[in-house]
């Protein structure tokens, strides 16, 4: 944690930051919080110091990270393998569907299936 909160401090204007499983060493009730200092480097606000803010790529397993992400269904996609009948697996990025119907199908995740998976892992 203390690597992560020094990388945010140090990281240059406009950088790009790709962290795997940041929810690691974290107890699974602080996964919010981490979240929260992360959304908050990345700002959509310059503060008066530098206008160019960090952009963080996060890749977690986690149900935890994913419950604290989900009031904000855009900084989601749901990476998986799927296959196209006997044919080599491929892997496939979607984003949580919104109430709009216009954008349900193969690219979307519906809420209820979000939802199936929180349940599952005891998270919802």
């Amino acid at each position: 944690m203390l690597g992560l909160l020094t990388l945010l401090e140090t990281a240059p204007p406009g950088a790009v930051l790709a962290i795997e499983e940041p929810e690691n060493g974290v107890h699974p009730s602080r996964a919010r919080a981490l979240l929260d200092i992360l959304r908050e480097a990345t700002s959509d606000e310059p503060d008066a110091e530098e206008a160019l803010q960090p952009q963080i790529v996060i890749t977690s397993y986690s149900p935890a990270v994913l419950a604290a992400l989900l009031d904000r269904p855009r900084d989601i996609a749901v990476i998986d393998m799927v296959r196209d009948g006997t044919g080599p697996r491929r892997s496939r990025a979607r984003t949580i569907a919104t109430a709009d119907a216009s954008d349900r199908g193969e690219r979307t995740v519906s809420r209820g299936e979000i939802e199936r998976l929180l349940a599952t892992a005891g998270k919802s």
